[in-house]
């Protein structure tokens, strides 16, 4: 209940960035979300929803704060099993619950990630007491139970299969002299396969009441196995742009082990301790945990870590190991202590240095919360004073494309603007949804340069505004339209029409001047890495009014604007601006 209370208070009382706004609203209309669904969490998700307890997506995000306490009270009981001891079995859960800031961070806020944890925390501590004891084999229908459930959650939990086979290895003698083992591995598998499709059953129920075409929706059996393989993104793809994928595996396994923070360092130290008395048993399960969902996850990963929001993406897959191990920090105490066990005094002096270092761990946690934070609803607020009305806005990247979808959907805003999802017009299905509200030609579905693509939706609906948010190419000039920037947002303009800098400067600078504008936190574990690519896209707004100064020839404003801009975004374009203004004066 400590830990709760703790996450509760820190935790985010609005939607964040990353998946969270898809979830919140899945979980709020008890819907579906993208593949491969995660039908059991949207369950939970929606039950939470149903307490009134402050606004809606806090009543999400709480369940992270529970899936997360309960992982922690699972890590300390498997602590206490690896050394039967009360204090480094605490230790070990205290240090994952406030040392880790990816394991934070994701308490904080609605995922799914949170429940994986859970999932593998007790799955990890039941082999633990298999190990202890052979003559627990039958253990394996629970972890069965909990394998299905988890997959039904995040498919990841199925990196943990070696370690129950691990389990059944060492207490082979004790499943050879039992008698009922077919009955048992076989209500084991049944439970298993039940466990897992049945939470499935909720997504092709709430598809059939859909009244929008949602990514992630299936009416059929063939369709759902299409959801469950993740055919829309590549079935081993963490994301689907090629341009998306690369670097190194050393990059990864730094980003991720590095995200995990200092319980990495009393895992590695309580592993040694395991071999130094030669506790190979656990030792091997615990490497197994390094091999598999650490070291092989990082290999497979085709993702570029270098780039932050890419980074912050691929880094909360670590919170499966880092999860799995943390109990393994019990075993660091007694290796410590035992260093200088003649000395009575050196005793009581590491156990009050790990009593003060989790003190002062726990007295750093506010820089992490999320309580006040409302980047993703600064967003929406700063493109919706920028759009006139019956707009159409085409969004182009992860922070963007799902934020103002959100904001429509669950709290009414700008119902007159249609937002069009560059990214999923790939997808004849959403083509055909959004053919219900704008004109969508075939070639839309072409393969052509972006531009292109976006200039027939243009042309096709040239009775509206049409506007653009998000990556760069989107605002690119095309065969037909080039943009006209305002703020975050960009309009595009047939190349016959006329613009008048000055008016274009005034409202740029009546824009970007409102009280809140581009309020968005540079502290990437406040926005899930996210807040690189967003303050980017208003520093593309300032830096577009600077250059409109500069036309005016005010070089003194577009010396600020390039400022503001660059304190948003250190782009080398912006400071070979800034030089070359001042090399002027």
């Amino acid at each position: 209940m400590g830990v709760f209370t703790l996450y509760a208070a820190l935790a985010s009382r609005d939607v964040m960035f990353g998946d969270a706004r898809e979830l919140v609203a899945s979980a709020a209309h008890n819907g579906v979300a993208h593949p491969p669904g995660y039908p059991l969490w949207i369950v939970l998700a929606h039950l939470a929803t149903l307490v009134p307890i402050g606004p809606l997506p806090y009543r999400v995000n709480l369940t992270a704060s529970v899936f997360h306490a309960v992982t922690v009270g699972l890590v300390y009981a498997a602590g206490y099993v690896l050394v039967r001891h009360h204090g480094p079995a605490l230790f070990a859960a205290v240090l994952l619950a406030i040392a880790s800031p990816l394991f934070v961070t994701w308490s904080l806020q609605a995922e799914v990630f949170s429940l994986n944890d859970l999932f593998a925390a007790a799955i990890v501590l039941l082999c633990l007491l298999w190990l202890a004891d052979p003559r627990h084999w039958r253990l394996v229908v629970p972890i069965a139970v909990l394998f299905g459930l988890g997959l039904a959650n995040h498919q990841t939990l199925i990196l943990l299969a070696p370690l129950p086979l691990w389990a059944a290895w060492c207490g082979r003698d004790a499943i050879r002299s039992a008698g009922d083992v077919p009955q048992t591995l076989g209500l084991a598998a049944l439970l298993l396969l039940l466990a897992f499709w049945l939470p499935y059953l909720h997504t092709i129920l709430a598809s059939q009441r859909l009244e929008e075409w949602q990514l992630g929706e299936t009416r059929t059996f063939s369709e759902l196995i299409d959801v469950i393989d993740r055919r829309v993104f590549g079935t081993f793809n963490l994301v689907p742009g090629a341009a998306d994928r690369g670097g190194t595996f050393a990059d990864r396994v730094v980003a991720m082990v590095g995200a995990g923070g200092w319980p990495y360092a009393a895992i590695a130290v309580g592993l040694l301790g395991l071999g130094l008395r030669r506790r190979h048993r656990k030792l091997i399960l615990a490497a197994l945990i390094v091999a598999i969902p650490l070291l092989a996850f990082c290999f497979v990963a085709n993702i570029n870590v270098r780039d932050e929001t890419l980074r912050a993406i691929f880094q909360r897959f670590g919170l499966l190991p880092l999860t799995a191990l943390a109990p393994f920090a019990a075993c660091a105490v007694p290796v410590l202590e035992r260093l200088v066990e003649r000395r009575r005094a050196m005793v009581v002096a590491v156990d009050v240095a790990l009593r003060v270092f989790l003190a002062l761990t726990g007295l750093a946690l506010p820089r992490l919360s999320l309580a006040s934070v409302h980047d993703p609803r600064t967003l929406c607020r700063d493109i919706s004073r920028a759009l006139p009305a019956n707009a159409i806005l085409m969004t182009a990247g992860d922070a963007v494309d799902q934020t103002f979808v959100y904001f429509q959907s669950l709290e009414g805003w700008r119902p007159d603007v249609t937002v069009v999802t560059f990214g999923l017009l790939d997808l004849a299905a959403y083509r055909s949804a959004l053919a219900k509200t704008i004109d969508v030609p075939p070639e839309v579905g072409a393969d052509l340069a972006p531009q292109a693509r976006r200039d027939i939706l243009v042309r096709a609906n040239a009775n509206r505004p049409f506007y653009t948010v998000g990556e760069r190419g989107i605002h690119a000039p095309g065969p037909l339209y080039y943009p006209s920037v305002s703020g975050i947002v960009s309009r595009m303009i047939a190349r016959s029409e006329r613009v008048y800098v000055l008016r274009r400067y005034r409202e740029e600078v009546v824009l970007q001047s409102l009280p809140g504008y581009a309020a968005i936190s540079p502290n990437r574990w406040l926005s899930n890495g996210f807040g690189s690519d967003v303050r980017a896209y208003y520093a593309a707004g300032f830096f577009s009014t600077g250059a409109d100064a500069e036309r005016l020839g005010d070089p003194p404003a577009a010396i600020t604007w390039y400022e503001r801009a660059r304190a948003y975004s250190p782009d080398p374009l912006i400071e070979a601006q800034l030089e070359r203004l001042r090399a002027r004066r």
